[in-house]
């Protein structure tokens, strides 16, 4: 049998026991054996520190989890801010988005729509949905980037047409012009047409977000009302503004 170094225990000093395998290749054909390690010892202190090990492993993993878990909410549009987010509602309505329903989120400033929809993104993302969250401001915004450069309005569209889950946030707060609801009805209308989910949060009901459209373009202000109010379950927020309480 080889010769080992002595060992022992950090802690109590006790010799430990040499550990080998049976080698199952020998060009002569001899029997030989391989060193493996030491047997652990089984001293009080020596198993306390091994297990405070192990716990500072599972923390570890834990940890590069939870990370890896806040990189893709972050890939996927949910702000930081949001990024633990809960609401009551978020179980059952995300069961029901990824089930391929729509809603509509609406309520005042403050009410936890943007909670609200941040708690269902998470979900989705636990779940390995690929899903994106944008705030309609900066969809449009991201369109007219495009222009005079080499990328494509299309492409921008296409984006967010396309993607399996989409939460289009603050709906209605962008500047209301022909050239804006356009965009957003061919995003909708697109979606609606690929049976895709959409969550849309608003300050405003669906009739009212129609009717601020239509001061611009009334036609294409009254398609979006009526895919939207096709494809979405309305979920009321209330309970007044939290932000001030």
């Amino acid at each position: 049998m080889p010769s080992t170094t002595a060992k022992t225990c950090e802690f109590c000093g006790k010799e430990l026991e040499a550990r080998y395998i049976d080698m199952p290749f020998s060009k002569d054909g001899a029997k030989r054996k391989m060193f493996v390690g030491y047997a652990e010892c089984d001293c009080a202190e020596a198993v306390k520190a091994r297990e405070k090990e192990a716990a500072a492993e599972a923390e570890r993993e834990r940890k590069a989890e939870q990370d890896a878990f806040y990189r893709k909410l972050e890939q996927a549009g949910v702000p930081r801010r949001y990024h633990k987010a809960s609401h009551p509602m978020a179980k059952d309505l995300a069961a029901k988005v990824e089930g391929g329903q729509s809603l509509y989120v609406w309520g005042d400033n403050g009410t936890l729509k943007t909670t609200l929809a941040s708690a269902i993104a998470r979900r989705l993302v636990y779940h390995g949905k690929r899903v994106r969250m944008v705030n309609a401001v900066d969809l449009l915004i991201e369109v007219q980037s495009t222009y005079g450069t080499p990328l494509a309005e299309s492409d921008v569209l296409a984006k967010y047409s396309k993607v399996p889950f989409l939460i289009l946030d603050d709906l209605g707060k962008e500047q209301q012009t022909a050239w804006t609801v356009s965009r957003l009805y061919s995003i909708v209308n697109a979606r609606d047409g690929a049976m895709l989910p959409t969550v849309i949060t608003s300050n405003f009901r669906v009739s009212e977000l129609a009717a601020r459209m239509a001061a611009c373009d009334e036609s294409t202000a009254k398609a979006i009302g009526s895919r939207l109010a096709g494809i979405c379950e309305t979920v009321a927020t209330d309970g007044g503004d939290r932000r001030l309480q």
